[in-house]
C-alpha cells in the first residue's frame, strides 16, 4: 500500500515537473514570435529578460511589456537586428509621436539618436499601439503592446 502511494506521488511530481518545463520553454519561445510582429527576427540573439508583463482583461484590453538586456558580445547579431529594424521602417530615437498615451512615454526622451524604434498605431484609436524599441546605450530591446 505504501509502495503504491510512493509511486503515485512520484508520478504526480513528474507531471508537475513536465508541466513547469513546458511552460518555461513555451514562454521563452513566444518572445521571438512577439517580436516577429514587427518583421524582425531575433532567433539566435542571446538576451536576458529584465522585466515582463502580460496583463489582459476579459474584454481584450491590456498590455504586453518586455524589456530584455542583449548580450553585448554578439556585435554582429546586434548589427543584424538594427538592419532588420531599419528594413521594416524603424526611426531613430527619440520617439517623435506625441499623441500616444501609456507606457511608451517613459521611453520618449531615451537616447536621442542612439537607438531605433518601430511604432504601429491603430488608425481608429491612437491609444492602441505596438512598439519595438532598441536602446543602443543600454543595449536593451523593449516591446510594448497596449490596447485600451
Amino acid at each position: 500500500m505504501r509502495k503504491m502511494k510512493s509511486i503515485c506521488r512520484a508520478i504526480k511530481l513528474g507531471c508537475v515537473f513536465v508541466i513547469l518545463t513546458l511552460c518555461i520553454v513555451s514562454c521563452k519561445r513566444s518572445i521571438p514570435r512577439t517580436i516577429s510582429l514587427f518583421g524582425v527576427d531575433v532567433r539566435g540573439l542571446n538576451y536576458s529578460i529584465i522585466d515582463q508583463i502580460d496583463s489582459w482583461s476579459p474584454n481584450g484590453d491590456g498590455e504586453y511589456y518586455l524589456r530584455a538586456d542583449l548580450d553585448t558580445t554578439q556585435v554582429e547579431r546586434i548589427e543584424q537586428l538594427k538592419l532588420r529594424m531599419l528594413e521594416n521602417g524603424a526611426k531613430k530615437l527619440p520617439i517623435e509621436e506625441n499623441s500616444i498615451v501609456g507606457r511608451i512615454n517613459q521611453y520618449r526622451d531615451n537616447a536621442p539618436g542612439k537607438g531605433l524604434y518601430i511604432l504601429n498605431i491603430d488608425s481608429k484609436d491612437n491609444r492602441d499601439y505596438r512598439a519595438l524599441i532598441f536602446d543602443e546605450i543600454k543595449h536593451e530591446l523593449i516591446v510594448i503592446i497596449e490596447i485600451f
